[in-house]
């Protein structure tokens, strides 16, 4: 976004910051920014005016001290105009401003002649100056480190929670090249390292499913649709967690204890085979600890509440195996919560999988104990209601492990803007589900019309093979693997990753991809060697070098973490002895 006018070079530098810090120092909790010039004085006496439709009246920035620094306060994220108009000169403004918390946005300002560029860029989020704490009375003063070859300074600052005093925030940029050499490969050579250094977690991969249905040695590429070992290592995978995923139909038949041991069996297998490679990681700290050996930390989440069989004695020898998430429901309502269903089959009806309105007291129990436990509790598959009713009882932060968002893809598995909202207030994380129906909004059309279309041959499968739950799931699988596949692009990822940021902060989420669960990967993450695309994206996008990490891993490593603690502080409360009532 560029204007033009003359005044000498220096005259023309400006900059606009959204942090995500300074939101979060600011009691109301809305944006906090500086505009200011490379000399810090030709502002002086210029009018600085914010406006958006979202605004009843244009915002005036006001000064903050003699230098020209112009600061504007209590601003919703959203799109803006920017404009300065300075005595005698030509107005500059900028178009569609994109401000949300956590991102810094450069403005450029063409010259006269056109061949001269100067932009501005800021390095990490807004820095700060004489920064003091109304709380602990301690005076925060800017570090600068000078990086010559790229002309950049990096601000570095360590805050303690409190409340701070925002009238001397200010912010401060640097000078990039005029015409700067391989933009491009700067950005993605940036990416790679931080990538590279980051703990890169997924909530939720299905290879085990896939491994169960033929056996491969992950150490060869292709082991499975999206995972193996050559592949992760590519795409810098550092904690995959395998999903036991026990199917459905054993909840019809029994022996959902024994395929879910099995799958444990077969996940224990697969690392001893590997040592090099894999290391079974059972906390955070693992996860830490397994990082710095250069090995992949493998965890396991269990995925259906009907694996235990309504046994809470079931449920803590899962614990002891390995087992450090329950899905609490998958597509099916079982006996002590409400699931959301299976949206993509032609005969999906809501009203029928309300049959408790949440969570039994038996449920409640069991979320209880998985508090106790240091179980992370998942709300990805559950209903509205259940989910109401967990984050009511639960007394650890809860998840949705493999979930995205409503606002922007409307099928019954993904979250509501509120439910992000209040998951995120528990210390909970959303991690952001790869399937493109889930992504996009077109994409869940185009297979809504095709679930349509095939019912009559779904029907017909249903009821030639009503005795055997088993052989009917299989069909419908060969049904749905003849029909056509729609994708979603793979920005479409960090759009769901953005919309979180915006509504619930940029500790709120990760990725939980369902690899090897879903068919519909997007175009360009198709697998796990193409997770660098996410961090190198999330930069272009203006996003820091810290919520990039957060994004990765750093979110959920807090929130296991705080799991743990909180089973810690009920180490005294004995076992649960709750049993359901049938």
């Amino acid at each position: 976004m560029n204007s033009s006018k003359r005044l000498p070079i220096f005259t023309a530098l400006l900059v606009f910051a959204a942090s995500a810090l300074l939101a979060q120092v600011i009691p109301t909790g809305k944006l906090v920014g500086t505009i200011t010039d490379k000399e810090g004085l030709v502002l002086l006496g210029a009018t600085v005016t914010i406006s958006s439709p979202s605004l009843i009246v244009p915002q005036l920035a006001t000064t903050i001290n003699e230098r020209g620094y112009y600061r504007f306060v209590e601003l919703p994220s959203g799109n803006y105009q920017v404009k300065i108009e300075m005595p005698g000169m030509k107005t500059i403004i900028w178009e569609d401003v994109i401000l949300t918390a956590g991102r810094t946005v450069t403005l450029d300002v063409q010259m006269e002649p056109s061949t001269l560029k100067e932009t501005v860029t800021v390095v990490g989020q807004a820095p700060i100056v004489d920064l003091q704490s109304t709380t602990t009375g301690v005076v925060f003063k800017e570090q600068l480190s000078t990086l010559p070859t790229q002309r950049t300074f990096e601000s570095v600052y360590n805050l303690t929670p409190g409340m701070y005093d925002s009238t001397s925030l200010i912010g401060f940029f640097v000078v990039g090249p005029a015409n700067p050499r391989h933009p491009g490969e700067e950005l993605a050579e940036r990416a790679r390292r931080i990538h590279s250094d980051a703990i890169v977690v997924d909530t939720h991969l299905d290879a085990p499913m896939k491994l169960r249905q033929k056996w491969v040695d992950l150490s060869l590429r292709g082991a499975t649709p999206h995972f193996d070992i050559p592949r992760a290592r590519e795409g810098g995978l550092m904690a995959p967690f395998f999903a036991i995923y026990v199917p459905v139909n054993f909840a019809e038949t029994g022996g959902a204890i024994k395929e879910a041991i099995e799958l444990i069996d077969l996940v224990n297998q697969v690392v001893a085979g590997h040592p090099a490679d894999l290391e079974e990681a059972a906390s955070a700290a693992d996860i830490r600890h397994i990082k710095k050996t250069g090995k992949m930390a493998v965890l396991m989440g269990l995925e259906g509440g009907h694996a235990i069989e309504d046994s809470l004695a079931a449920l803590r020898v899962f614990y002891q195996l390995g087992i450090r998430y329950l899905t609490l429901t998958h597509v099916n309502t079982n006996h002590w919560a409400d699931s959301s269903g299976a949206p993509w089959l032609p005969d999906f009806d809501p009203k029928k999988l309300q049959v408790h309105h949440g969570l039994t007291d038996f449920g409640r129990a069991v979320v209880r104990e998985m508090n106790r436990l240091g179980m992370m509790v998942d709300i990805s598959h559950a209903s509205d209601e259940t989910t109401d009713d967990v984050l009511a009882v639960s007394r650890a932060p809860v998840f949705a492990s493999h979930s995205s968002c409503l606002a922007l893809s409307n099928v019954p598995r993904n979250l509501s803007d509120d439910q992000i909202q209040r998951i995120a207030k528990t210390g909970g994380v959303v991690m952001i589900n790869f399937s493109s129906e889930f992504l996009d909004q077109k994409v869940a059309d185009a297979f809504h019309a095709l679930y349509l279309k095939i019912r009559p041959e779904y029907e017909e499968i249903k009821k030639r093979f009503a005795d055997n739950p088993a052989e009917r799931d299989a069909a419908i699988d060969k049904l749905y693997e003849k029909s056509p596949v729609y994708k979603a692009p793979w920005t479409k990822v960090i759009d769901h990753i953005e919309h979180v940021i915006k509504i619930a902060g940029p500790d709120a989420v990760g990725l939980g991809t369902d690899f090897d669960g879903i068919g519909d990967p997007p175009e360009g993450l198709e697998d796990v060697s193409q997770f660098p695309k996410i961090t190198e994206e999330l930069l272009r996008r203006g996003y820091s070098e810290e919520v990039v990490r957060k994004v990765l891993g750093e979110n959920f490593l807090r929130f296991f973490a705080r799991v743990e603690e909180v089973a810690r502080s009920l180490s005294s409360e004995p076992p649960s002895t709750a049993r359901i009532d049938k």
